[in-house]
């Protein structure tokens, strides 16, 4: 059984969690958990050894910081949902990390939309064998920004990390993707995949993305990749040629392009 080590410990502590705001949740088979909007605190989440369990987070409707210290104990499964539709222009901070024991899984899907100033780190710390991560993120703002920071840290033989992250940022957006996989000597016969791919919806808003890798193992496969572009004219045209106006076109072109992976 894997803890959060101190240094993890000391860098939420550090910036805003007094002992009051601190919350300790222990998930066993079939537990759900929705995990809470609030101005400041820590939440330390427990998912029990062989356990299948849920977690749920509708953060971000109010101004909200929070830090996140998830543990799936081995042969745990958990599936990770995070749905924000915020036109109120908040301000939300968040900070996660998953630290995932031996065979355990983690299926996670966020997606972000309308006008709010969000900034997600997302930190996945492998440190069992044969731990597996499964990340889609998705971002559609209208407003604001939106600074998403990954994190798949490889610490042990025979692990794979895989994420997807789609941007279609429409009006004075600026979005920004910072993603870096890591893995140790130790993380012989793993496999990382991280890639950022963009739709850019009109010509105010700003996409930057910045993937990078720090491996110290030969035997480890790491893929990633970013791609910006346009509509499609082609797509628009054909949608045209059904009845389709442009304005439901691109919108279902968008919703394409954020929904399928």
């Amino acid at each position: 059984m894997f803890m959060p080590g101190d240094d993890a410990y000391a860098v939420a502590l550090k910036h805003c969690v007094a002992e009051e705001d601190s919350e300790s949740v222990v998930l066993g088979n079939g537990g759900l958990y929705e995990m809470p909007s609030r101005d400041f605190g820590l939440v330390e989440i427990k998912i029990d050894r062989g356990a299948d369990a849920r977690l749920v987070s509708r953060a971000g409707g109010n101004n909200s910081c929070g830090f996140f210290f998830i543990v799936i104990d081995d042969g745990a499964s958990v599936v990770y949902n995070h749905n924000i539709n915020n036109e109120m222009g908040s301000t939300v901070f968040e900070s996660i990390g998953f630290f995932l024991g031996e065979g355990s899984r983690l299926y996670l899907t966020k997606e972000v939309a309308g006008n709010l100033n969000f900034r997600s780190e997302l930190s996945f710390f492998m440190v069992g064998e044969n731990a597996k991560v499964d990340g889609k993120i998705s971002y559609a703002g209208n407003g604001g920004f939106f600074d998403c920071r990954v994190l798949q840290y490889h610490l042990k033989p025979n692990t794979l990390s895989n994420l997807i992250v789609k941007f279609a940022p429409k009006g004075n957006v600026n979005s920004s993707f910072h993603g870096k996989i890591m893995a140790t000597d130790k993380a012989r016969d793993s496999e990382a995949k991280q890639l950022h791919r963009s739709l850019i919806l009109s010509d105010s808003a700003g996409i930057t993305s910045v993937p990078s890798m720090e491996v110290k193992n030969n035997s480890i496969k790491c893929y990633h990749g970013a791609t910006v572009g346009e509509i499609n004219s082609e797509q628009l045209f054909y949608l045209g040629t059904r009845g389709i106006d442009r304005s439901t076109a691109e919108q279902m072109i968008v919703d394409g392009f954020l929904k399928f992976y």
